[in-house]
């Protein structure tokens, strides 16, 4: 790959990651408003549950409006931040780490530095994750069967085109 068209690639991986964690923000916002639990685990299934609703959604319609591979590897920068958090806690807590990047201390809680790894990176990563399966599996359902993978001979300047 040229570095332009890499450089290019990897906006557009920060620009789709961008719209997975603040779009879904800004769609989930209003609904927050409207649906309001009454403990600290209902708070935190309406935010699993909006998180990968919404952001999947957005992720069919962003993938499919700006057809591009882009929006499938919007899971790696909060997944790479979500890991080196991951290990920073195994490495100092070695306690509760699907209790605490689940939700589930939060919602026990409701304390401050409960909510912090939850909301700070869990809630990024699966936000971005449903987003890149939206967009994936958009892709995947609307493929065109004309869609067919061309191997030009030596003649006409090789290499593998697509449609």
């Amino acid at each position: 790959m040229q570095p332009m068209r890499r450089l290019k690639f990897s906006g557009q991986i920060i620009a789709h990651t961008i719209a997975a964690i603040l779009g879904t923000t800004l769609i989930v916002g209003p609904i927050a408003k409207l649906v309001r639990p009454d403990t600290g685990g209902g708070i935190i299934i309406r935010e699993w549950i909006c998180s990968i609703l919404f952001a999947g959604m957005l992720g069919c319609l962003l993938g499919g409006y700006r057809r591009s591979d882009a929006a499938n590897w919007a899971w790696i920068i909060p997944g790479a931040i979500f890991l080196v958090r991951a290990l920073i806690y195994v490495v100092t807590w070695r306690t509760a780490f699907f209790s605490t990047f689940s939700g589930h201390e939060c919602a026990i809680g409701l304390q401050k530095h409960d909510c912090l790894d939850f909301f700070d990176f869990s809630l990024p990563l699966i936000r971005s994750v449903s987003y890149s399966t939206g967009a994936w599996l958009f892709g995947r359902l609307m493929r065109r069967p004309d869609e067919t993978i061309h191997v030009a001979s030596a003649e006409e300047g090789g290499g593998v085109r697509t449609r």
